[in-house]
């Protein structure tokens, strides 16, 4: 499926419960590995 931009690709993994939203700052360069669990 091809998206118009990147906000529609996130809309559908949102509908799809692909997409977790986390709301306290975190810093990827040392917590990526807990993130992507």
């Amino acid at each position: 499926m091809q998206y118009q931009d990147l906000r529609e690709f996130i809309t559908e993994l949102e509908k799809q419960g692909e997409l977790k939203r986390i709301s306290t700052p975190v810093d990827a360069y040392l917590e990526i590995t807990e993130i992507c669990r």
